[in-house]
């Protein structure tokens, strides 16, 4: 699901329509003849109130999700707007092709607007001064796509075709980040473009003028996505089928983030980074070469049964092969995850469960979840997924420290044994419990041999891979299944613990979770994460 669009809302002053009144829309105004440039004008404001919400549900397939938030003030916050104007003509029916038109067409862009110079207002309304455009032309009728807070300095902003700009992509899906401000990349999203309503589409007029300059509507959606999770209080959960038995959530941490950056191989061409413009396929066949749809929906629309299409990232045609971490050598970022040899890394970059508490919040069924982390989109094709080992390489997941706590038994430090599903204090009581042990020396360095694991402080592991379109089949991975997607809120809420989680992180096991995935003031999905039988959606 997806948070709320935002809407750029091209409109003129009541000056302009003082003007307009005393003019007849058949006559080209004189004074716009007379003028030199192009004598087209366009008067910018920027509303983000309406349309910045995202959705939340079970992770339920398709465009709509699971509902909608509304984004926090800064996740809402125009810094910067690049607009690109074009002609993309007509369909057969007369509907206007917009992003979707030949990819030869030539561009005028882009046209920036700067907060504070260009570009006024705070919260969620904007507006810019009225702006003359070189190259369009009065009486023609002109496409536009919208790209915001982008830091034009590191990147080149300048296309010559349609192609071009559609194969855009960004570095970062969150630019300008400091302690206390981050700006979000947010982009054109309605895949609508209509120069009567004025959405997407905009007609020059003859009576255009810098009194009178043209308007339109447009929706932007974040590249960026965002997870929210909800714990019991102070993390505390009673372990189903084990009477007595404790687990107290400690931490937890994203995990295999996409992350394109300097240090990878984004530098080297051989991916891309976050696309500007959303791609869907048109089905579930994926290839090089194949018809991509810009700003099109997930279908089905409705939810109503598993996806059917795919979202289009910058890995899902073209995923690297699976490889142990070495820095600069992949585009996703297992420093926490599947970088074995460092487990410092995961020291510094646990979120506590009192520091998750803190942060901003969601609401779903009478529930509060907390932000997390933001994230970048990640969907890669669910025929590979398939294998286990594939998914903790590939999907983007929340991994949480837990300390579990046996009702049998008490030790100094919490620090216990596992064996044949329960817990012992010692070794030896591990021995007096089986004979199987009676001749052999248990050690602390050989106990694993015999299948005996030890727990240091009690210390545990359970990780959760985020579903975007749960298919409801634990026993296959379906399109969207496992994925990110921009403009959404993973809610991810912990419901219930029925086993002893891996005593390191780099073991899975077993989930089911009840997660939405909202629409950030467009898009939300929810899951309750359940670990332990009876369901296995690992």
């Amino acid at each position: 699901m997806k948070q709320p669009r935002l809407t750029y809302l091209f409109l003129t002053f009541l000056l302009a329509l003082l003007s307009a009144s005393c003019k007849k829309d058949s006559l080209p105004a004189p004074v716009a003849e007379e003028e030199p440039g192009s004598g087209v004008y366009v008067s910018v404001v920027v509303n983000t109130e309406g349309g910045n919400a995202s959705r939340v549900g079970q992770p339920t397939p398709g465009e709509k999700g699971d509902g909608e938030w509304p984004g926090e003030s800064n996740e809402n916050a125009v810094h910067n707007l690049y607009l690109y104007f074009f002609d993309g003509g007509e369909d057969e029916n007369g509907k206007r092709k917009g992003i979707n038109a030949d990819g030869n067409i030539s561009i005028i862009g882009p046209i920036e607007f700067t907060l504070g110079n260009s570009l006024y207002g705070a919260g969620t309304r904007y507006y810019t001064e009225p702006r003359e455009i070189d190259g369009m032309e009065i009486g023609k009728t002109y496409d536009v796509l919208a790209i915001t807070n982008l830091d034009g300095v590191k990147m080149s902003m300048d296309f010559n075709t349609l192609e071009e700009l559609r194969n855009a992509a960004s570095a970062e899906a969150i630019t300008h980040t400091t302690e206390d401000m981050a700006w979000f990349v947010m982009s054109s999203a309605n895949p609508t473009f209509d120069a009567e309503k004025r959405i997407n589409s905009v007609k020059i007029e003859g009576n255009n003028s810098i009194n009178n300059p043209a308007t339109v509507n447009i929706d932007v959606e974040r590249l960026a996505a965002r997870i929210d999770c909800h714990v019991n209080e102070r993390g505390e959960y009673e372990v189903e089928g084990a009477e007595g038995d404790k687990v107290v959530l400690q931490a937890l941490v994203t995990v295999n983030k996409y992350t394109m950056n300097d240090k990878n191989l984004a530098t080297k061409g051989d991916y891309e980074r976050s696309y500007w413009f959303k791609r869907v396929s048109e089905g579930t066949e994926l290839a090089a070469g194949m018809t991509v749809n810009y700003l099109g929906d997930e279908l089905p629309v409705d939810g109503t049964g598993p996806a059917t299409n795919y979202v289009i990232g910058p890995m899902t045609l073209t995923p690297p092969d699976i490889q142990e971490r070495e820095d600069g050598q992949q585009p996703y970022d297992h420093s926490f995850y599947y970088n074995k040899n460092n487990m410092s890394h995961w020291e510094n970059n646990w979120v506590s469960i009192d520091k998750l508490e803190s942060e901003i919040t969601s609401e779903q069924d009478g529930i509060t979840f907390h932000r997390l982390d933001y994230v970048e989109e990640n969907v890669l094709p669910a025929g590979m997924l398939t294998d286990p080992t594939k998914r903790e390489y590939y999907c983007t997941g929340v991994m949480f420290k837990a300390q579990y706590k046996p009702a049998n038994i008490t030790t100094a430090d919490g620090t216990f044994y596992w064996y044949d599903n329960q817990a012992f204090a010692s070794l030896d009581d591990v021995k007096k419990y089986s004979n199987a042990f009676i001749d052999i020396d248990l050690k602390d360095d050989n106990c694993t041999d015999y299948g005996i694991t030890k727990y240091t402080d009690g210390i545990c592991y359970y990780t959760y891979w985020i579903r975007h379109a749960d298919d409801g089949d634990p026993d296959k991975v379906s399109p969207m299944e496992y994925a990110i997607v921009r403009n959404n809120i993973y809610q991810i809420n912990v419901t219930s613990i029925s086993t002893i989680g891996p005593v390191t992180p780099e073991d899975n096991v077993n989930a089911t979770i009840k997660a939405y995935v909202v629409n950030w003031d467009t898009s939300v999905k929810t899951e309750d994460v359940v670990w332990g039988d009876p369901v296995s959606a690992n």
